[in-house]
């Protein structure tokens, strides 16, 4: 199961520190056992300084969805 790109850049004791949710939650996310929330990705889209794409779409899918196929425009 792949984990969200956000899981790539940040530790999730980093991520805990700057968003205020658990270890134990985020774990959960991570790893698919806890549905993702709105809140839970405005949150972390705002305490990062991120966008919805880069943090929880896959590069495939952020390039789709960015009109970017393969590094191409």
């Amino acid at each position: 199961m792949p984990m969200h790109p956000m899981f790539k850049i940040y530790t999730r004791s980093y991520l805990s520190e700057a968003t205020g949710f658990s270890l134990g939650h985020l774990s959960r996310v991570n790893t698919g056992n806890e549905r993702l929330s709105r809140s839970f990705i405005d949150r972390c889209c705002y305490r990062l300084g991120r966008p919805e794409e880069e943090l929880f779409l896959s590069e495939a899918a952020a390039a789709t969805a960015s009109g970017h196929v393969h590094g191409k425009q």
